[in-house]
């Protein structure tokens, strides 16, 4: 009764996300979460397919260490070369495919740190089926051997994701599903998330990443003489100028009423830098109108890029891009980019 009970809960809910306006571009993570609980796993990874399929896309995890996440990044394509024998063969030829131990079976061996990391044991990859043929995948962890109970609380829960994805890539074939982008990281929980990929990523293949930190000046004052709608408008007007000048795989969302990240992977310091450039002299041209008058706002920037600034994750990037914003902010009345290098803050 208990386990009817976990599997209904877990079918309300994962209903409740896929109701959402572009469920797998923001709850890709929960859904892995709501899906491992369903079936008793200790971790789980989500994926969407091509026509091929000849690639994979990750569109969200839970559970999983960070030697699994390096291996992809959240959104961007991953060849089936590429991905462990048990979870391409699965995709492959359509069918389930059960590793009963990690450590012995061919197909899983390069899978012994993350197994370690986890404490798991076994893997189960589910290839999700829509109208004959494979929209997405399932690479499931567990700390024991897989049961037939697991298996099938696992592809009763993933119904309802398999619906979803197939009927999303019938009506738009070939789409790619986005990440989080623009106004899309609602939370810092959901900045947080994306870090920890982007950072993964970089240091197992050795990219770089820049962080930028915008932010409207003095908004205690302008919310004394205006108002705290005003402060908080700006930022939006900065997060609509940071989409037009970003390239496709960045990510932005808010920090606070009066300032917002935007996380750049595969960015350089120069680039990261040109950008600021441009988005904050618009900025300066920009009006945000009041009830009574159109205010011309000014903004300051930080940047902390990897591996420069010497980053054990991406969170500590943002918290160096916020502190180097913070120190610049002391200067008034000139435009200011700020950035942070291994410990230290250059102002330009």
């Amino acid at each position: 009764m208990a386990e009817v009970d976990g599997l209904a809960e877990a079918l309300l809910a994962l209903a409740e996300l896929l109701c959402r306006s572009d469920p797998f571009a923001t709850e890709g993570g929960e859904m892995c979460r709501l899906l491992a609980e369903a079936c008793g796993a200790g971790g789980v990874a989500l994926f969407s397919t091509d026509d091929g399929p000849t690639t994979l896309t990750l569109l969200g995890a839970f559970g999983l260490p960070p030697d699994y996440l390096r291996r992809f990044t959240p959104g961007e394509p991953c060849a089936l070369d590429r991905v462990t024998g048990d979870l391409r063969e699965a995709v492959v030829d359509g069918e389930p495919i059960r590793v009963d131990r990690i450590a012995n079976d061919p197909w899983t061996v390069s899978l012994n740190s993350v197994a370690r990391q986890g404490g798991f044991e076994a893997t189960y990859s589910l290839p999700l089926r829509f109208d004959d043929r494979v929209v997405g995948a399932l690479h499931t962890f567990f700390r024991a051997p897989v049961t037939t109970g697991q298996r099938r609380l696992l592809g009763r829960a993933s119904s309802l994701v398999t619906a979803t994805l197939g009927h999303r890539s019938s009506q738009s074939p070939g789409q790619r599903f986005p990440v989080p982008g623009l106004r899309r990281m609602r939370s810092r929980q959901d900045i947080e998330q994306y870090a920890h990929h982007i950072h993964a990523a970089a240091e197992r293949y050795g990219q770089v990443y820049a962080v930028v930190v915008y932010a409207v000046d003095r908004p205690d004052i302008l919310a004394r003489r205006y108002g705290q709608a005003v402060a908080h408008r700006g930022v939006a007007g900065l997060l609509r100028l940071v989409d037009e000048e970003c390239r496709a795989a960045d990510l932005a969302g808010r920090l606070g009423d009066a300032s917002c990240v935007v996380l750049m992977p595969g960015t350089p310091q120069d680039g990261a830098f040109r950008q600021c450039e441009r988005v904050l002299e618009r900025f300066g041209r920009m009006g945000v109108r009041t009830d009574d008058a159109l205010l011309q706002l000014s903004a300051s920037a930080g940047i902390s890029c990897f591996p420069e600034n010497g980053a054990r994750s991406l969170m500590d990037a943002i918290r160096s891009a916020e502190q180097a914003l913070i120190h610049g902010l002391g200067s008034e009345g000139r435009r200011i980019v700020a950035i942070a290098a291994a410990g230290s803050a250059v102002y330009a």
